[in-house]
């Protein structure tokens, strides 16, 4: 190996392998010492900061995953927070995994990853089944205790001698679903039914992990059928990570999603009209006095233009973000075939909450 120096004053070294001589540059050799302190830390206007607490420099993650793999190969990262390790990983050509507990995580890394050029097409798989059947199995006897549990952390009352009504709050009384069932229109039924012939039974909250799709657009007319003012109330997945009901937890009811459907020739075209929140008392002051519009209430929307009642399918998305601030309200999609199709759009809220909307669609 011999040293030799360029005429731009870089140091490199040459190696005569056979007929071919290599040449290997100092400066492209050179590993960074056991402290890592040319790599800056994240200050409050770093156009990489997502606003998630735990979120590092790419740079970072760039020198880690460098030295770790190489292209082609996966990178795992099972507590992704805001995904830096996923969206390094993505453009550095590696394949990846990522996973976390919590929704906001998941939804900013979903934004994260959909802001990058041309990065590859992702699944987002829920395993909330899993947690919700080692949630139940932990409480024994699993069902009743169960009950009890949410009944705590909805700061209701437990009631007895009822089939479908499990409690009171306040003036509502308040039936739970099962952890590993969908609400449907029968199961509310059911419990409407229950509640007109108890004491004050003018109002239900029907607590449920998932609900039919396009229940919440039945409600009123349900209620009207049994003169009962029903609400749809959300169990948030972080129920399932509480050891003590003494904590506190946030339910929410399910918002409303006004969205208007046109149809020239083969060519569809969605437009958002309205999303109202239905809990804005969680809205802090600060973000309280910046919403003007509705859309300030929307974080990201995507749409399935032929679902199949199976996983949903991010045919198309918009998403706001802080270079990008505004929200395109309308999306145009044309069939290559006539038929009938269901077309689902979901809305993802500046509080991480999912509200769907199903429209059932023919193209001629």
């Amino acid at each position: 190996m011999k040293r030799n120096v360029d005429k731009n004053g870089r140091v490199y070294w040459t190696i005569r392998s056979g007929n071919k001589i290599y040449k290997y540059y100092e400066d492209d050799l050179m590993t960074p010492d056991d402290v890592w302190d040319d790599i800056s830390h994240m200050h409050q206007k770093d156009p990489q900061r997502t606003g998630f607490p735990t979120q590092k420099p790419e740079a970072l993650l760039e020198r880690i995953i460098k030295a770790s793999s190489s292209e082609g190969d996966i990178v795992a990262d099972f507590f992704c927070g805001s995904g830096t390790t996923l969206a390094v990983a993505e453009k550095l050509g590696r394949r990846w995994i990522g996973a976390d507990l919590s929704k906001f995580a998941i939804h900013v890394t979903r934004k994260r990853m959909l802001d990058i050029p041309f990065c590859r097409p992702f699944k987002i798989y829920n395993l909330g089944n899993y947690q919700k059947y080692k949630f139940i199995e932990n409480n024994h006897p699993p069902v009743e205790r169960y009950i009890r549990f949410i009944l705590e952390l909805y700061r209701a009352q437990p009631l007895q001698g009822y089939a479908f009504i499990h409690g009171r709050k306040d003036r509502r009384l308040v039936h739970i679903a099962g952890v590993d069932s969908i609400v449907t229109e029968r199961e509310v039924r059911d419990a409407c039914e229950e509640c007109a012939n108890a004491i004050g039974g003018k109002a239900l909250d029907v607590l449920g992990w998932d609900f039919e799709m396009g229940l919440d657009e039945l409600i009123e007319r349900i209620g009207q059928d049994y003169g009962i003012n029903i609400r749809l109330v959300q169990i948030p997945k972080e129920a399932m990570e509480l050891k003590s009901a003494k904590e506190e937890i946030r339910f929410y009811d399910m918002n409303y999603l006004e969205a208007e459907h046109r149809i020239n020739g083969k060519t569809l075209e969605i437009e958002l009209k309205d999303f109202i929140i239905a809990n804005p008392e969680y809205i802090p002051d600060e973000v309280r006095e910046k919403i003007k519009k509705f859309t300030d209430y929307i974080d990201y929307w995507a749409v399935d233009f032929d679902y199949q009642n199976d996983t949903f399918h991010n045919m198309w998305q918009s998403f706001r973000t802080k270079k990008h601030p505004k929200l395109d309200t309308k999306v145009r999609k044309t069939y290559s075939e006539a038929g009938d199709y269901m077309v689902l759009i979901k809305v993802i809220d500046i509080f991480g909450n999912d509200t769907n909307k199903l429209l059932k669609v023919r193209i001629e």
